[in-house]
């Protein structure tokens, strides 16, 4: 009871954490359009009596428009799993997507008992293996949302099977059966990193499908954090306004680079632009605009450049 307590807790954590990291992303990734629209909305107002100008501005005022609605519809993707509240204060989880579970079991009966079940929802697709060799195997070769395994199996057991996993690179989601008060083994498999666990005698529609939501939640939370990271690491090297690698990045990256064309005795080629004019830019139309040239000007130099080239 305790170690389920401690999941849920973990998983409402992650759940803000992922919210705050997410919020934060998008409100970068609207500040670029927003600069972009207010400044065509600018330049608009500047050149009313030349139609020819008019309709650049119209464009870029509506490529902004269209990028800020794509980041609209990243922020809505943050949603939360249905759950319908009784006056009991009990939870019945409202499943509504299609997941496909492999079930690790080497007893009939058991996997009988688990497909009976879920025998009721038609968006669960339940399939079995009844060994470690075979679920690998299979979990190589197709996709699945989660593994649910009985910690004992004929060719080893659940910690078994998370560790090959692991070392496999396999990124699944796994909840472990095991028997009646086997509190020690649940510490365990968690700790190998088994997302929840249910004892065999609880087995029920309600509990099942309340461990099967939760743990579907933590791994979607569990890759926006990971996602969240990647993005964070990304910004530190790019340039918010040109999506160009910045001054930090290129030290880093030229020793690298120096030390590589040295040791294989290939050529190293390193072209410097300046933009002509540029404060002529700033001084007449305003700083948004220059701020639209620079971001036109890096787009088309990352259409010039070839995938292993650094811009």
């Amino acid at each position: 009871l305790k170690i389920v307590k401690q999941q849920k807790t973990l998983i409402e954590e992650e759940r803000i954490k992922v919210l705050l990291q997410m919020g934060g992303a998008k409100a970068d990734e609207l500040n670029q359009p927003l600069m972009a629209l207010i400044g065509g909305i600018e330049l608009i107002e500047m050149d009313k009596g030349s139609p020819d100008k008019l309709a650049h501005h119209i464009a870029l005022v509506k490529e902004a428009g269209d990028r800020i609605s794509e980041v609209v519809k990243k922020i809505q993707t943050i949603r939360h799993d249905e759950t319908l509240q009784h006056i009991d204060d009990t939870s019945v989880v409202n499943i509504d997507q299609k997941i496909t579970i492999l079930s690790l079991e080497d007893s009939d009966d058991d996997f009988e008992m688990l497909n009976a079940v879920l025998s009721d929802h038609k968006k669960i697709t339940l399939l079995r293996s009844s060994s470690i060799e075979d679920a690998l195997q299979v979990l190589k070769q197709n996709h699945f949302d989660l593994i649910i395994l009985d910690y004992l199996l004929s060719d080893g057991n659940g910690l078994d099977f998370l560790r090959r996993m692991e070392k496999a690179g396999l990124e699944i989601p796994a909840v472990v059966i095991t028997g009646q008060g086997d509190e020690m083994i649940a510490k365990q498999v968690i700790q190998a990193g088994a997302y929840d666990y249910l004892p065999k005698n609880r087995i029920g529609e309600e509990s099942l499908l309340r461990v099967i939501i939760n743990t579907l939640e933590k791994a979607r939370l569990k890759r926006e954090i990971k996602n969240a990271r990647e993005k964070i690491a990304m910004m530190s090297i790019q340039d918010e306004l040109t999506r160009l690698y910045n001054r930090r990045y290129f030290n880093e990256i030229v020793e690298k680079e120096v030390s590589r064309a040295m040791r294989y005795e290939t050529d190293l080629v390193l072209c410097m632009i300046d933009l002509d004019y540029f404060k002529k830019i700033n001084d007449t139309y305003g700083h948004l605009a220059g701020d639209m040239t620079l971001s036109e000007i890096a787009g088309m130099l990352k259409k010039c450049v070839r995938q292993s080239d650094l811009c």
